[in-house]
């Protein structure tokens, strides 16, 4: 299953702040393991990303601060339509980003599995609906 690899260590005691930072690695390495099924598949990926990175730098359009996507969701919606279309090569992948994103039914969620409890007992609002709402 695709979650297996989501389980974490107890986070007792940690702050939303803290418990928000731990993500990124998590987040890094679960994306990785999703699109790294063959190395002609990772490449696509890698090649995919710097293409749309280079897109948003060269409008303006590549940063968190200013509301826009910035690296990790770059990286999270490449992985998203990879998995959508995991024979496509770059060119092919690249027109689908923009395919599928345009006609995307904002806001929902760009989701590469179902959000996973660990059994700790802990279930980190921002991944709820709610929380992710009391966010914005």
């Amino acid at each position: 299953s695709s979650t297996q690899h989501l389980s974490s260590p107890p986070q007792d005691g940690v702050d939303s702040a803290t418990e928000k930072s731990l993500n990124g690695p998590r987040v890094t390495n679960l994306i990785a393991k999703l699109v790294s099924g063959t190395k002609e598949r990772y490449q696509t990926y890698l090649t995919v990303v710097r293409c749309v990175r280079k897109w948003a730098k060269a409008r303006g359009l590549y940063s968190n601060k200013m509301g826009y996507w910035g690296g990790v969701n770059i990286n999270i919606a490449v992985a998203f339509v990879l998995q959508l279309y995991p024979t496509a090569l770059p060119a092919a992948l690249l027109r689908k980003f923009f395919l599928v994103f345009k006609f995307w039914r904002w806001p929902d969620p760009i989701k590469l599995t179902e959000p996973h409890d660990a059994g700790l007992g802990v279930v980190a609002p921002v991944w709820t609906k709610q929380g992710a709402a009391a966010q914005r």
